[in-house]
């Protein structure tokens, strides 16, 4: 079995290392933390080592170890969880799911790499989930549902069944969006919003229902 090695030193992965440290049974044992040299602010995080990236490849080698990038797109951007997946795959590292044992998934998710699922999430039959997703605790992500990829989800948010997300959307807390409903890349739904129809890609909504306000450059959503 590989070691675990994960990129990020925020409160994501400081709530996954807790988590796996309360379970006597657990297989997910963190040996290391690593970020970009420009956030390298001490040698050890949460009782383990922590160096950059560039040191990580050599020391924590991919024939040697997985890793599990927890990127804040609250911090970074939506399109960063994607630049840094896209970064540790090319470096030969093989990118590792995060379920939470608290959180309820039907055995059927078909689900890519690198997804973050917290605790008392439920996630309903036949879902596809793909890449860089992160779902904070108490999120219903329904039956016959499809997600793309670089997404967040906020606590609390209730998707109902066959609902489409795009890529690199954050979906607000508390939000819900209705049966068959279609979320387009990079679309951002604000806090407690009811979606009822489609959106539009590269757009801020708000409201219940949920309307348009402004829409934001192609190059990325930037939420801080």
């Amino acid at each position: 079995m590989k070691g675990i090695v994960i990129f990020g030193n925020n409160n994501v992965a400081e709530m996954i290392h807790m988590e796996t440290q309360k379970l006597t049974d657990s297989s997910f044992t963190v040996d290391a933390f690593c970020v970009d040299r420009e956030y390298l602010n001490s040698d050890s995080y949460c009782g383990k080592p922590l160096i950059s990236f560039e040191k990580a490849i050599e020391k924590y080698p991919p024939h040697e170890y997985d890793m599990l990038s927890t990127v804040l797109a609250s911090s970074n951007g939506l399109r960063k969880k994607m630049e840094v997946f896209n970064r540790l795959k090319k470096a030969g590292y093989g990118l590792l799911n995060y379920i939470s044992p608290l959180s309820d998934i039907s055995d059927d998710i078909q689900m890519g790499e690198n997804n973050i699922i917290f605790s008392h999430c439920r996630v309903g039959l036949n879902v596809k989930i793909g890449n860089a997703n992160m779902l904070w605790h108490g999120v219903l992500l329904d039956h016959d549902s499809v997600v793309g990829d670089g997404n967040f989800f906020a606590g609390g948010c209730k998707t109902a069944g066959s609902v489409k997300v795009g890529n690199s959307c954050w979906i607000g807390i508390n939000s819900t969006i209705i049966q068959q409903i279609a979320i387009a890349d990079e679309t951002l739904i604000g806090a407690g919003c009811v979606v009822v129809k489609d959106t539009e890609p590269f757009t801020t909504y708000v409201g219940n229902p949920a309307k348009a306000i402004k829409a934001h450059k192609e190059e990325g959503i930037i939420v801080r």
